[in-house]
């Protein structure tokens, strides 16, 4: 297998920017379900909801640990939260959603949230992307260890799997066999499994199944090594998937503009503040709308 590589810059990026129609309505943009944030970590959760919302979303849910309810509703009065330990709301809010992200600051103590998406999800016929980041990668690795029946679920399912494991997860997901630099190897796993890959590092590259094309975010700097980056651009991709048809283009401009900002605030700041980032993405998001053409 011979693979390209193609870089994601600025006027590329700018043409992925989806346009709104006067007339549009909240229900075109996703509904997004976040489930995220143990008793311990209920920030990531928040973190990626704020992500979502900035980006887009149409509706966002968060299913999350109860003790981070009211924490919640007071700085993201615009999404909606219920009680991951409730199984029947929560299962409620899969059948909803169309787009699931699980993992960030989920925690590995208590697995009942991975179970209960892994048997609803097999029973839901209706498409879905389910993107799978953070603590849900462990999960999943150890799935794949055991080869086990939800994996033959995940090769053959309507649903779109997405990944976007860092190079400690990448590791565990194959068992330390891959070299996360080798291309080929990396898009030969993604093929095997069927799913889309945010493989995150220096640059990020994103791989999509049966594809013969690497895209490469050449963006990003060291002041992006503080804890909630990864539920940030989780979040992103979450909110951008609700609104663009195509899962890569979705990837590849979420990737793109969690850099691209970044790189806006360090250039006058010693490190970049995960939430700051969703802040600055609406203004960011008009700006090379209005702009395309002019981006270079």
């Amino acid at each position: 297998m011979v693979l390209k590589t193609m870089n994601i810059d600025l006027p590329y990026a700018a043409q992925l920017i989806p346009d709104r129609a006067s007339d549009a309505y909240k229900n075109q943009f996703g509904h997004i379900l976040i489930i995220a944030g143990n008793r311990e970590m209920g920030g990531a959760g928040q973190m990626a909801a704020l992500a979502a919302v900035h980006a887009g979303a149409g509706l966002t849910t968060i299913a999350t640990d109860p003790i981070n309810i009211a924490a919640i509703h007071s700085v993201l009065p615009e999404v909606m939260i219920c009680d991951w330990m409730d199984e029947g709301k929560l299962i409620q809010a899969i059948m909803k959603a169309n787009i699931i992200l699980i993992g960030p600051g989920m925690g590995l103590e208590n697995p009942v949230q991975w179970h209960i998406l892994k048997q609803t999800l097999s029973e839901v016929d209706q498409q879905k992307t389910v993107v799978i980041d953070g603590d849900a990668l462990t999960y999943l690795s150890q799935e794949i260890i055991a080869d086990s029946p939800f994996i033959q679920f995940m090769k053959n399912t309507v649903h779109d799997f997405v990944l976007t494991p860092h190079r400690g997860e990448w590791a565990r997901l194959t068992v330390k066999k891959i070299n996360p630099d080798d291309d080929v190897a990396v898009q030969n796993w993604g093929n095997h499994y069927g799913v889309y890959l945010v493989l995150k590092g220096a640059p990020t590259r994103i791989f999509q199944p049966g594809s013969d094309t690497v895209k490469v975010n050449i963006q990003g700097n060291p002041g992006m090594s503080i804890g909630g980056m990864g539920d940030t651009l989780a979040g992103m991709v979450a909110g951008l998937l609700g609104q663009i048809k195509e899962i890569a283009k979705g990837l590849e401009l979420a990737v793109f503009l969690h850099t691209f900002i970044a790189d806006d605030i360090y250039a006058n700041e010693y490190i970049v503040i995960p939430s700051d980032i969703s802040k600055l993405i609406p203004a960011t998001m008009k700006n090379l709308q209005r702009n395309r053409g002019n981006n270079h």
